[in-house]
């Protein structure tokens, strides 16, 4: 059960920070610590494993409308790739 509850809390984090990030201007500190993480570093790495990239980045590229090579697009409302989709 203990595995079960940390993967829907990470795709919890993981849709609110996509929503944050491209939605808000609230600062990634900020974002990590609504999270739940204690660390803003710890939270650059989770983001770092979800999407490739650093939030920073992320914001930038979303923001800008520019589209990266290496950056998946998401491709449901809630910022989550379909199944399959490679990263």
């Amino acid at each position: 059960m203990g595995n079960f509850y940390r993967e829907i809390l990470e795709i919890v984090r993981r849709k609110r920070a996509l929503h944050l990030l491209v939605e808000t201007d609230m600062r990634i500190a900020d974002i990590a610590a609504g999270l739940g993480y204690e660390e803003h570093a710890n939270f650059t790495r989770a983001f770092g494993r979800w999407m490739q990239c650093s939030p920073s980045k992320f914001r930038q590229l979303k923001t800008s409308g520019r589209a990266s090579p290496g950056l998946a697009a998401p491709d449901d409302a809630h910022g989550m790739p379909s199944p399959g989709a490679r990263l």
